[in-house]
């Protein structure tokens, strides 16, 4: 089991840390009045500024959202990570030297499986990219040209599409030497009556990446009436000290699909996107190659 950093290293991690500075590097703050700084939340979807920071107590409050906490908190939440990882990664950055109890810890190790779980959700996101330009994903490739998204746009998200069968992927990542048991902790796949099973089906895909640029989960879209399962389907979360936690928001997905835009004048068909026009611009990137947020939805959800 691995070991727990030292209470006294953990409380030296965040007294070194300021937490307006870690929050500066990914959102815009302005004076709030009283000590205190104002920004668009991470974590929701909103146009006036309700997130507050408190540099002179080290907290963050959205008083839309009411998430809340500390500066381990807010990276923990922001990059998906664990406890453990966060601690590590601000330690780093101050320069401190971290010290474990219990015995055991092998952080090499631990970043061993990270690196198995992130490769295994990098080729999974090729995969369901290839598979957006196949006959099947034309459902998807016609929902994005009714929503302002070509060719360009999607390659530039990375949208892809997850095939209807049961277990493509899974059978997919087996071959490339991934066990059921680090495709069952990645999220990627689930457990089937018969073994593992993929966890998106039919539907199309974008992947949710770490300020590092490394993918940690994905966000589906309900594509089909007959699909029973929510509108939106994230990426659970996961209680693995190995990986790093991915998004699980029943608020996301409505500020993670393509914003919506003039349908396009020509529809998409098996072999062909709509084209771009001369000097027009992507539409702005999901929010959640940014942030997301961590109210579980259920897969039966409806």
């Amino acid at each position: 089991m691995a070991g727990r950093i030292n209470d006294d290293d953990v409380k030296a991690v965040r007294d070194a840390v300021p937490i307006d500075a870690v929050v500066s590097e990914y959102l815009q703050l302005r004076n709030a009045g009283g000590g205190n700084l104002k920004g668009l939340c991470p974590f929701h979807d909103e146009k006036s500024p309700s997130f507050q920071v408190s540099p002179g107590k080290g907290l963050f409050h959205c008083f839309g959202c009411q998430e809340g906490g500390d500066t381990i908190a807010f990276v923990m939440k922001i990059d998906h990570l664990t406890f453990s990882e966060t601690v590590e990664r601000l330690a780093a950055k101050a320069g401190i030297t971290l010290r474990y109890e219990e015995g055991g810890y092998n952080p090499s190790h631990q970043r061993g499986e990270r690196i198995r779980l992130v490769e295994a959700h990098k080729i999974a996101a090729d995969f369901y990219r290839e598979q957006l330009n196949g006959p099947e994903a034309e459902i998807g490739r016609r929902f994005l040209a009714e929503r302002g998204f070509d060719q360009d746009a999607a390659a530039h998200f990375g949208v892809g599409y997850s095939p209807a069968g049961w277990d493509h992927l899974t059978r997919y990542l087996r071959g490339k030497g991934f066990s059921d048991k680090e495709l069952i902790s990645s999220g990627i796949s689930q457990d089937g009556r018969r073994g593992p099973i993929d966890r998106f089906r039919g539907r199309l895909m974008w992947p949710i990446s770490d300020t590092s640029g490394d993918i940690v989960g994905f966000g589906a879209r309900r594509l089909r009436d007959d699909d029973n399962g929510p509108k939106y389907l994230n990426t659970p979360r996961r209680r693995s000290t190995r990986s790093p936690r991915c998004c699980t928001a029943s608020t996301w997905p409505r500020r993670t699909s393509p914003r919506r835009a003039a349908p396009s004048s020509s529809r998409a068909t098996p072999t062909s996107w709509p084209a771009t026009s001369p000097g027009s611009r992507p539409p702005s990137p999901p929010a959640a190659q940014r942030s997301a947020t961590t109210t579980s939805r259920s897969s039966g959800a409806s």
